[in-house]
């Protein structure tokens, strides 16, 4: 027995050493390989469909949006709005029976919550019925129909719901041309996410162009609902399960700061506000053609190379060395959950160790060890791990991280008709729930830099500089791959121009 445990201990060394020999690249690929395994293995534990009359506990992230509302209630911070440009013959009926065959699909969308001593439960209504309002705007002047648009879709995104009235979801039609209508859905972020806003569309899509020629729905029904995946999370998520999770978070995030002290325009409030806008920039195809290029040759995704641009920003900006970003991951690894409509959505913790002035390469490899070992251990939900780190408790901020990154992969998909085209068009809810949000939209035409702010804290000009200085850092990425840190530039040719100026009047 001692031969066999001395063997084994050797066997271990031995391996240990040789994943410690590992070049970066070969350790990507293995954390790669482990993980697939994982979520392979995770396939594999069956979510099955709750007893009849059974209760329906909130999901753990469900639960924290429910007490934010207890003490905020009548905000729409939480609201999650989609509008969609429709241009062609609409068939109102066909799109509102489709609208409704999703809602009788989907219990999370007939879910409203209630409490019994303090505890929230799930209640879902056996069938919901709703009508697609239409608001036609053709009587508008044409000069002034786009603002006014724009403006009945802001006053429309932002209405409160009543978590314990419901109904959760609502969609607006309005018709601006003979043949051209702009679709709004809005829905509470704890029925929903943004993983679940696609399957909306895409299952809205299938059944309009069936319905439309008086054909049955060809969806079949799904395997579980979303009140399925509460009450499975909250009986696998628990004991050694939890500890597990949990060891991984509380050794990646040992130390941490988890304060980002990020230049802002004005004085941070007492009490955080969560007014925001956002604005876009389109980017070149050239641009994205390089970029793709430069991961292929790094073995790195698209994701981590804007993510590592986005981090050296904050690094100019700050001068911080250790930085934390906040990043959503879809947490569908079971096969059960990928057709859900529902808020499984989690919020990954990303800290990144800038010091050392490490070069390009280097940071995309930190990067890279950093985003799979949380995508590895993504499925811990965030209000779990804001409640197992206790942070210090501060109005005027968000826990843990202020600034986060999403890279979304919009595909383009067609509603129904040949007749009938569509595409997304960006709405403006006026709120925001981070200080600052750098999101990256790949659509079929061009991709599209977009910046969230909190508009207490920033002004529009600096977003927009700031957002410029990120374009800037990704040429520089590009033109220096083994360039320092302190030697990427942010600055434009322009500011640094008005550098050299002020430089000059000084001597």
């Amino acid at each position: 027995m001692k031969s066999a445990n001395l063997n084994a201990e050797i066997i271990m060394n031995n391996l240990t050493e040789r994943i410690a020999a590992l070049s970066p690249e070969q350790r990507a690929l293995l954390d790669k390989r482990l993980q697939g395994n994982r979520e392979k293995s995770l396939t594999l534990q069956i979510i099955t469909r709750r007893p009849a009359g059974a209760f329906c506990p909130l999901s753990i992230d469900q639960e924290h949006l429910w007490f934010l509302d207890q003490v905020n209630p009548g905000s729409f911070t939480y609201n999650i709005s989609a509008s969609f440009h429709l241009a062609g013959p609409l068939n109102r009926t066909a799109l509102e029976e489709s609208f409704n065959e999703v809602v009788r699909r989907h219990e999370s969308l007939r879910t409203t919550f209630s409490s019994v001593e303090g505890l929230p439960h799930q209640v879902i209504a056996p069938s919901l019925i709703l009508e697609l309002p239409r608001i036609d705007l053709r009587h508008v002047p044409e000069d002034e129909r786009t603002e006014v648009l724009k403006q009945r879709l802001a006053r429309e995104a932002q209405k409160p719901f009543s978590l314990s009235e419901g109904p959760l979801i609502r969609a607006v039609l309005f018709q601006v041309g003979e043949a051209e209508h702009r679709l709004l859905m809005t829905l509470h972020h704890i029925v929903t996410d943004r993983w679940s806003y696609a399957l909306l569309w895409q299952e809205l899509s299938v059944l309009y162009e069936a319905f439309s020629k008086g054909l049955p729905s060809p969806l079949a029904e799904l395997p579980i609902q979303f009140a399925d995946f509460a009450l499975w999370q909250r009986q696998w998520l628990k004991g050694e399960t939890l500890e597990a999770r949990l060891s991984y978070w509380r050794k990646q995030l040992a130390g941490a700061s988890f304060v980002l002290e990020l230049p802002t325009d004005r004085p941070r409030p007492a009490i955080q506000s969560f007014r925001g806008t956002r604005q876009y920039r389109y980017q070149s195809g050239a641009l994205w053609a390089r970029l793709r290029a430069m991961c292929q040759q790094e073995n790195v995704t698209l994701y981590m190379m804007l993510l590592t641009a986005f981090y050296v920003l904050l690094y100019k900006y700050t001068g911080q060395e250790d930085i934390i970003v906040g990043s959503p991951y879809a947490n569908r690894a079971r096969v059960e959950t990928e057709s859900l409509i529902g808020y499984l959505l989690n919020m990954l913790v990303l800290r990144v160790d800038m010091s050392g002035d490490p070069s390009v390469r280097e940071l995309l490899g930190r990067v890279r060890e950093t985003t799979t070992g949380a995508f590895a251990n993504g499925e811990l939900p965030f209000a779990k791990l804001v409640k197992e780190l206790r942070p210090e408790r501060n109005l005027s901020r968000n826990p843990i991280f202020q600034v986060s990154f999403v890279f979304v992969d919009y595909k383009k998909t067609a509603v129904g008709s040949p007749q009938l085209d569509q595409k997304m068009i960006n709405t403006d809810s006026g709120s925001v729930v981070a200080d600052l949000m750098c999101g990256v939209r790949e659509h079929s035409e061009r991709p599209t830099l977009l910046f969230e702010y909190n508009v207490d804290l920033f002004d529009a000009a600096t977003i927009t500089r700031m957002m410029i200085r990120y374009e800037t850092l990704l040429e520089s990425i590009l033109s220096q791959p083994d360039g320092r840190l302190s030697t990427l530039e942010m600055l434009t040719e322009e500011e640094k121009e008005q550098q050299r100026k002020l430089i000059r009047t000084g001597e």
